[in-house]
């Protein structure tokens, strides 16, 4: 067990990727899962509050701590085993999600979410129910998680495979490795019909499993996980598109999002089916245009396809999409089209530079990011884009727009040059997710609620479905000493007391 009480030994541990910052006076590394319990198992016994944290990728402030212990899992990063007939790969909380990626790739596999963010934890993207590109075709992290380990608030451990533990109805039965029954019940409100990632995942007859996916470390600790991966494709189709209008692109776009749908529901492996269908709007473009002088002058936007490969199915695919660039009059000699793995991965490195270069600037500037995560049903898309997006022209920031437009889901980051402009930042932020909620969509779409957008959720889901949250918590957690802060404000809480 590593322990700092010297601060200015674990400042870089005190704030996020979006330079969300906080405060604590204790950093505690386990090395071991064994250290992690009996830490918890003290600390609770104790009513002393803590905070987990990893890589601190997140968005949203989860893993930044305001006053309590934090704990790092970043030691519990052992890939335990590949098991190639299974088809799945078994690893602690801490591991890489990059260092999975590079296990799997000499094995002839790969992990299907893809965040952006690849040096981020395996444990948070659990706790976060991450996404990413991929998830157009393979659905977010919660698709791919068959067994997590899990230690409660109070130490308890608790061992969930996917089919062992269902709920009947809204109750829920959990029995820890020592023999301790708990009974849970689950509560019952709506979730919106989009991809989404506010508040906890609940549903009728659900699997105990995907209650502790994507609840943001608010109900136990992952300390490790039995994923599924996929066989790396015998080549993948990467290209670039630029269009000169964004109704070009948004066109396009719905034409493949349809095309793909017919596909799938005939699983005809012929058709066209992306893994991928990426956005960039021409503020994108040209805030990218320094590191790739290459993008064409005056692109109103670009789309980003990828899709798997069949040596059969290849000539027929590729056509099928040279056909569909041709009927939304695409320039086929401005695509940049990916030849081999090493071009794939160029193409993947401009996507990921987007979000990088933001998260640059805010850093530099020492504020925190001001970044959309909404995502609406796909009927009001279209619609919904560009009234956020002439709602934040009006405010006269700077701002750049990119995301999983196949899933109908934004990043508008904006860029304030100054304390003024951050203000009118974060009255836009939020101006633009009450948008969403109108909409019937959400203000998560997959970087989850955390300290910072927990405000938001009083309009997305009610008041009383906000407390049913916080009784969930506290069948969990009755002191309030895990992550504490994270989803639920504090007033509802204290509306029950």
């Amino acid at each position: 067990m590593i322990i700092k009480t010297n601060k200015d030994e674990f400042l870089d541990y005190l704030h996020d990727a979006a330079n969300i910052r906080g405060d604590s006076e204790q950093l505690y590394i386990p090395e071991t899962g064994t250290e992690l319990s009996q830490l918890i198992r003290k600390l609770y016994a104790d009513k002393t509050a803590f905070t987990i944290s990893a890589k601190r990728t997140g968005l949203v402030g989860s893993a930044v701590p305001q006053g309590s212990v934090l704990i790092s899992t970043e030691k519990l990063n052992r890939i335990k085993k590949i098991d190639i007939a299974e088809k799945t790969i078994s690893v602690e909380a801490g591991v890489l999600v990059a260092d999975i990626q590079t296990a799997l790739f000499a094995e002839g596999f790969f992990y299907a979410p893809d965040p952006t963010e690849e040096n981020s934890s395996i444990g948070g993207n659990i706790a976060t129910n991450a996404s990413g590109a991929k998830s157009f075709k393979y659905g977010a992290t919660r698709n791919h998680v068959l067994e997590l380990e899990i230690i409660l608030p109070d130490g308890e451990e608790l061992h969930l495979k996917r089919g062992m533990c269902v709920a009947e109805g809204y109750n829920l039965r959990l029995t820890t490795s020592s023999g301790q029954n708990r009974n849970v019940i689950l509560p019952e409100y709506p979730l919106p019909y989009v991809k989404n990632t506010a508040g906890y995942y609940v549903k009728k007859n659900m699997d105990a499993i995907d209650l502790f996916i994507g609840s943001e470390g608010t109900l136990g600790v992952i300390t490790a996980a039995k994923l599924k991966i996929i066989p790396i494709a015998y080549h993948n189709f990467s290209a670039v598109l630029f269009f000169p209008k964004e109704e070009d692109g948004l066109e396009f776009i719905k034409k493949a999002v349809e095309k793909t749908a017919v596909s799938r529901e005939n699983n005809d492996p012929r058709g066209i089916n992306p893994r991928a269908i990426e956005y960039f709007d021409s503020n994108a473009l040209k805030y990218a245009s320094g590191d790739y002088p290459n993008i064409p002058s005056g692109s109103g936007c670009a789309v980003w396809i990828e899709q798997e490969l069949s040596a059969e199915d290849e000539d027929i695919l590729l056509s099928e999409w040279y056909s569909l660039f041709l009927k939304f009059k695409v320039d086929v000699d401005k695509i940049w089209v990916a030849t081999d793995r090493t071009e794939e991965k160029k193409i993947a490195a401009f996507r990921h530079s987007l979000p990088a270069r933001v998260n640059e600037y805010i850093a530099k500037n020492n504020f925190r990011k001001i970044g959309t995560d909404v995502a609406v049903e796909t009927k009001d898309f279209r619609k919904f884009y560009f009234e956020i997006k002439e709602m934040t022209r009006q405010t006269g920031l700077d701002f750049v727009t990119y995301g999983h437009f196949g899933d109908s889901h934004i990043h508008l980051n904006m860029l304030p040059k100054n304390e003024r402009e951050f203000e009118v930042a974060r009255a836009n932020y939020d101006a633009i997710c009450r948008l969403a909620i109108k909409y019937n969509g959400t203000v998560s779409a997959e970087h989850g609620i955390g300290k910072t957008k927990r405000h938001l959720l009083l309009g997305m889901f009610g008041l009383p479905n906000l407390k049913k949250m916080a009784l969930l918590k506290m069948s969990f957690d009755p002191h309030l000493l895990l992550n504490p802060g994270n989803i639920i404000p504090p007033e509802i809480f204290e509306s029950l007391s």
